[in-house]
């Protein structure tokens, strides 16, 4: 399945020890400058932190007033069905 693709499962490994990489020094990252914001310049983490709950607020009013829950999605676009040709003709042509 995977080999048709090009793509080995090694491939998906790799995809996923980089994401998880990324993840884990972005969060570290983020630590940090939050714990040596809030020591330093407690009024600019207060900001933030400020800047942070209005925009929760915001985007819950928001919703609120556009008559939808918070968590609720909107209704999907029709579509016409696709419809596909075989992948290998001349496999479903001697059947």
């Amino acid at each position: 399945m995977y080999g048709a693709l090009g793509i080995t499962m090694v491939t998906y490994v790799l995809i996923a020890i980089g994401v998880f990489g990324t993840l884990t020094v972005a969060e570290v990252v983020g630590y940090v400058f939050a714990v040596d914001t809030l020591r330093n310049a407690p009024e600019t983490f207060t900001a933030i932190v400020a800047i942070g709950v209005l925009a929760v607020a915001l985007e819950l009013l928001w919703a609120r007033a556009r008559g939808r829950g918070p968590t609720e999605a909107p209704p999907p676009a029709e579509a016409e069905p696709v419809v596909r040709e075989p992948r290998n003709r001349i496999k479903e042509e001697a059947r």
